[in-house]
Order: C-alpha cells, then structure tokens, then sequence
C-alpha cells in the first residue's frame, strides 16, 4: 500500500491508499491487493470464482455489475504434534481442522472486501530417535474472516505430545463452530507406544 502523510496544528493524519493488480479467466476479470495463491476461474454457465489458498491479509475489490457473492471461508488447520523420543511412549496427534461457513453477501460495484486466511498450525518439534525427550504440541491454526471480522471461521487447535508411557497424544479439537460456522473435525490420535517387553539372560554354554 501506498500512504501520505500530512499535518495541521495539533493534527498528524495518514491515508492509505491500497495497490490493486488485475487478474482474469475467460470472462472473469478482478482485482486484487496481491496475486500471492490468488486464482480467478471461470466456470460453467459464466460464474467466477477466485480462490485465496496463501495465508495472510488481501483486499479483493468487486468487479463491474456485481451485487452479490457466496464466499466459503475456512480456518487453518492444527498442526501435528512431535513424536516424542523412546518407544515407550507413544507417537504425537495430528492437529484440528479448521471451522468453516458459506456467506452470502450484498456488495458494490468497486467496494473493497478485506479478508484473511488462517495459517496452518506449527508442526510440534521433538529430538525423536531412542532418546526419551519431551516433544511439543503442534501449533494452533489461524482463523479465517471475510469482510473484516464480520465472518469468522477459527482455526484447529494443534495436536498434544504422548505425556505417559505407551499412550499416544490426543488429537486436537477442531475449530469451534456456532450458528453457521460448521466445526472443524478433531485430529487423529497419536499411535500408542509399546505397552512391556520381555527378554531372557541367555545361559553360558556348557
């Protein structure tokens, strides 16, 4: 974005001003403030579509003769937890998914829509190997708006680490739904670790 700035007595005011680029398909053609996992589809019987798969903040200004549109929004994933060293424990679980609600919304020509895509979770870190260590739990996933914070579908919760002996780590919850926000489902658990071992002393040869 470009800013200026001014001043007045006893006032400091800044405006931005937000850089746009183009993008199109076929008959569809849209601006947006960057292109990073931006896509722009044209399907069947002339509708548009455009994806934002890159986790971040955009701006997406509505095309010409556009009074509505459908947004699906969903939060990012939980990420998994580490498997903790020492095969008497048990491996980590994976993260969340993210919660997630179809919109729809009246809009004008050129109105500037400001939206977010929730990052995925951290994976868990872990120094893995025979060593018995403590592994960490995988991160939470970012939460997804669109229209400011008017539309919110929040992230899943990352995955635990194995905390006792030959018990896997639970999975993490998913993204908390409410009303038209669909939950995300729970992460799978961790695989449990080996429960005993037994061995014998062998005898020295006579």
């Amino acid at each position: 974005s470009d800013y200026t700035m001014g001043s007045a007595p006893d006032t400091l005011y800044a405006v931005w001003v937000t850089n746009f680029v183009n993008l199109s398909s076929g008959n569809c053609s849209m601006s947006v403030s960057s292109t990073v996992g931006v896509t722009v589809t044209e399907l069947a019987g002339g509708a548009c579509k455009v994806e934002f798969t890159s986790a971040g903040n955009y701006n997406w200004k509505v095309p010409t003769n556009v009074s509505s549109v459908e947004a699906i929004v969903v939060g990012g994933g939980g990420g998994g937890a580490a498997g903790r060293g020492g095969s008497w424990y048990g491996g980590g679980a994976g993260g969340g998914g993210g919660a997630s609600t179809k919109v729809s919304l009246a809009v004008t020509t050129s109105q500037e829509i400001p939206l977010t895509v929730g990052a995925g979770g951290a994976a868990g870190t872990g120094a893995g190997g025979s060593t018995v260590n403590v592994a960490s739990q995988g991160g939470n996933g970012g939460n997804s708006t669109f229209s400011g914070s008017d539309v919110v579908a929040p992230g899943g919760l990352g995955g635990s680490a194995s905390a006792a002996l030959s018990t896997g780590g639970v999975g993490g919850a998913g993204g908390a739904g409410s009303g038209a926000v669909l939950s995300g489902g729970a992460g799978g658990k961790g695989s449990n670790g080996i429960a005993s071992r037994t061995w014998e002393r062998p005898t020295a040869g006579g």
